[in-house]
């Protein structure tokens, strides 16, 4: 009897052990894992299918001249441009203002996904492109969830508007993939010369 006691109460004691072990290796698998950014925010296709119609509805953009030259490995710099390509496509947010710059400099049309977090950071670039908020959320494939806005080469003398409607589209086509609707809401922002900041007036 005092045997079969012993075996019981060293049981949870080798299940605990077993446990840690097995929490301990998870978290040494861990740590090499590669790190997800905001530059591995890969587009779900039915939001990209949105957004690519939007643009080619409002600005006149042929679908067949779209391109879409970020990926991974990819080099955007390198990629053919040629035969009036228009670039629509979501790139690495940590290079937001490198790319646009040299797409204004090649003189290549695009129509760029943004975080709406630092929309208006890129002082260089402010007045040659246009900004839009759309108020929407999106739930890229990484999981990430990231209020997301857009910048233009076109319509480049308004410096900033409002799309809704776009935001709608996308939040619809975020419920037709079961994903959580987003909310549609207007950010707030102001302007003193080249800063922009949360407070002051509401964009409408």
């Amino acid at each position: 009897a005092s045997d079969v006691y012993k075996r019981q109460q060293e049981a949870p004691m080798e299940k605990q052990i077993v446990l840690e072990s097995n929490a301990e290796y998870e978290a040494f698998v861990d740590k090499f894992k590669p790190k997800l950014t905001t530059d591995d925010c890969y587009t779900p296709p039915e939001v990209y299918e949105v957004v690519k119609n939007w643009a080619c509805a409002k600005y006149g953009i042929d679908p067949a001249k779209i391109v879409r030259p970020f990926y991974p490995g990819g080099d955007y710099e390198s990629f053919d441009y040629s035969g009036g390509a228009v670039v629509v496509d979501n790139p690495p947010f940590s290079k937001f203002v490198p790319i646009c710059s040299f797409y204004l400099s090649e003189g290549v049309p695009f129509f760029l996904f943004a975080p709406e977090l630092t929309l208006f950071s890129g002082r260089s670039i402010f007045t040659q492109i246009n900004h839009i908020v759309t108020g929407c959320t999106v739930k890229y494939d990484n999981g990430a969830l990231v209020k997301t806005a857009f910048v233009t080469s076109f319509d480049a003398h308004i410096a900033a508007m409002t799309a809704p409607d776009l935001g709608r589209a996308i939040s619809g086509g975020a419920r037709g993939a079961k994903q959580k609707p987003a909310a549609i809401r207007l950010p707030r922002q102001y302007f003193d010369g080249d800063n922009a900041s949360e407070d002051g007036p509401q964009w409408y």
